[in-house]
């Protein structure tokens, strides 16, 4: 359970462990994702065994992904910041426009 729950995020699409009926498929499935088919690491009934560069592989790769995600959610916050500011500023720069064309046209018309 603590497997999949922690290195899900290798793999798009993976649910979250409460969710899986399958849970020892699904560690097989990310470990040979991430790990390759080598006979360096096993699976017991309820544990991984792993050796400490597979552990290490695991946890740089979980930090790439996660830290993926982390910039995916600050482009997006960011746009949507900056966005908002572009509409308030050009919201406010016709409004600008509008008051000195009326001003513009009574002045030279009236």
């Amino acid at each position: 359970v603590e497997f999949v729950d922690r290195y899900r995020v290798l793999m798009p699409g993976v649910k979250p462990a409460y969710k899986q009926e399958d849970l020892r498929g699904t560690c097989r499935r990310i470990a040979e994702a991430v790990l390759g088919r080598d006979d360096d690491w096993q699976m017991g009934k309820t544990k991984i065994f792993l050796k400490d560069h597979h552990d290490m592989l695991l946890e740089i790769e979980r930090d790439k992904a996660i830290t993926d995600k982390v910039i995916l959610i600050q482009k997006v916050v960011r746009g949507f910041k900056d966005r908002s500011n572009f509409l308030k500023l050009r919201k406010s720069a016709m409004l600008v426009q509008k008051t000195w064309r009326g001003y513009h046209c009574r002045k030279n018309y009236g």
